[in-house]
């Protein structure tokens, strides 16, 4: 279980796979906010390799897409994570191309963000964005 969600780690892979699946991405991250409020921190992941999740375990506001996406609590992306300044060195390493950092607030309160990657370059449509608003739903109701 979370720190900071009730939900079981195991259903929100679940949802996190099932997700990923309508929106046919290529992997996905969930972090929530910490209880210190000082940093994210990695709850589930789906398609990435295990030698990013040291990198990824907890990240500061302002710091790569996640913490940017916290931090002004709004959609971040990157098209280009070989060439993208705000994107960490282990992010560069991935076999991905387009990414998301999505924030899920609780009234006007970031609680956790949502990444989506994908292989090829994707934008994010509206359809697309209807799809990532079950699991934010979810969360919404347990945290």
């Amino acid at each position: 279980m979370t720190e900071a969600c009730s939900v079981q780690s195991s259903s929100l892979s679940t949802l996190l796979r099932q997700l990923l699946e309508r929106v046919a991405a290529d992997g996905g991250s969930l972090h929530h906010v910490h209880a210190s409020n000082q940093y994210l921190t990695l709850t589930t992941t789906v398609g990435l390799p295990d030698s990013l999740l040291p990198h990824i375990e907890k990240i500061p506001a302002r710091k790569g897409l996640a913490g940017l996406a916290w931090a002004n609590k709004s959609v971040v992306s990157s098209c280009d994570l070989l060439g993208d300044p705000n994107v960490g060195s282990g992010a560069r390493a991935l076999p991905f191309n387009s990414t998301y950092a999505i924030p899920i607030l609780n009234e006007d309160r970031v609680i956790a963000v949502l990444g989506v990657a994908f292989k090829e370059t994707v934008d994010l449509t509206h359809e697309m964005h209807n799809h990532l608003s079950d699991l934010p739903d979810a969360l919404r109701e347990s945290c």
